[in-house]
């Protein structure tokens, strides 16, 4: 069975409107099969297919061109290979991204990564709570195994409080707090950007916002920022609370959830502070980056996960 949260099925790439192509500054690796089709394509696209796969280490992979851009991303910042083969070519990276995959027993979770900035603005966007659905439409199954039923019983409870919206977003994470014996507090502000701001850093423009985090910024997001905060939070326990499988505490899972929401709220705050608002498409621009430079990178994820598990 195939799940997704309830807002999937609406998400189109953008293309060319993207500020952010997810062609430009990241490698692509083909896989085999659609290798094997690039290299068997005959004719002009055929040798330009060629010239621009490379093989290392069992791997193939486009050749990026200047700043760092896929060779197929045409001047209009369209894929050439869409326009010259149809959609149906592209490779499965390509084809599937932004969207993720948790495999469990009796099915398999799909979402749509925080690095895509369409994927963010329609999360972030979205009023209603998110519900998980199947795309068969039937009843979701209660679990495989007796840990993933437990798990599933106790991802469902973190969900549930987090969209409890009769309480302020801050006391449903108090509730959690309790509940997991979290010490979010442990560290002050400044020791969070410190943690933050000695991960490995992709953009140096992150730690520049990171360090704008002033002490009147660190708190849960409230009033119209506390659906945003909602959204986020859900995204990431969705995510995220796998790890739990994989041999990380809960404990440690839902804290790096939690302390990835109070870091993007504060820079919420932050730049409302300076700029006098913060628009949607800021908050955004902060996520997409947070998932940029947090999310996607496995070495800052586990140790941040690390410091929850001391």
């Amino acid at each position: 069975m195939v799940v997704y949260p309830s807002y999937y099925e609406s998400f189109r790439c953008i293309a060319d409107r993207c500020r952010h192509n997810c062609c430009i500054g990241w490698e692509i690796d083909v896989d085999e099969d659609t290798a094997m089709r690039y290299l068997a394509e005959q004719g002009d696209f055929g040798k330009r297919l060629k010239s621009n796969i490379c093989y290392e280490d069992g791997v193939y992979s486009f050749r990026l061109g200047a700043e760092e851009r896929c060779p197929f991303l045409g001047p209009d910042n369209l894929c050439d290979i869409i326009k010259t083969l149809g959609e149906d070519a592209l490779c499965e990276i390509c084809r599937l991204h932004p969207r993720y995959r948790n495999f469990y027993t009796d099915r398999e979770e799909i979402g749509l990564g925080l690095a895509c900035e369409e994927a963010t603005r329609r999360i972030l966007s979205s009023t209603a709570p998110t519900v998980l659905v199947s795309a068969d439409g039937s009843a979701l199954p209660d679990g495989g195994t007796e840990e993933e039923q437990e798990f599933f019983r106790l991802r469902d409870g973190i969900l549930a409080c987090l969209q409890d919206r009769a309480r302020p977003f801050a006391e449903r994470v108090n509730r959690l707090e309790k509940a997991f014996s979290l010490h979010l507090d442990n560290y002050s502000r400044a020791e969070w950007v410190r943690v933050f701001s000695h991960l490995e850093c992709l953009d140096p423009s992150w730690k520049t916002y990171l360090g704008e985090i002033g002490e009147e910024d660190w708190l849960w997001p409230q009033g119209d920022l506390a659906i945003p905060a909602e959204q986020l939070a859900f995204t990431f326990v969705y995510r995220h609370f796998s790890k739990v499988l994989e041999g990380n505490s809960a404990s440690a899972v839902v804290s790096f959830c939690l302390i990835g929401v109070r870091l993007i709220g504060a820079l919420w705050y932050s730049m409302a502070r300076r700029f006098g608002e913060v628009r949607m498409e800021d908050m955004v621009e902060i996520v997409r980056m947070y998932s940029t430079e947090v999310e996607y990178s496995t070495d800052n994820t586990d140790a941040l996960i690390a410091v929850f598990e001391e």
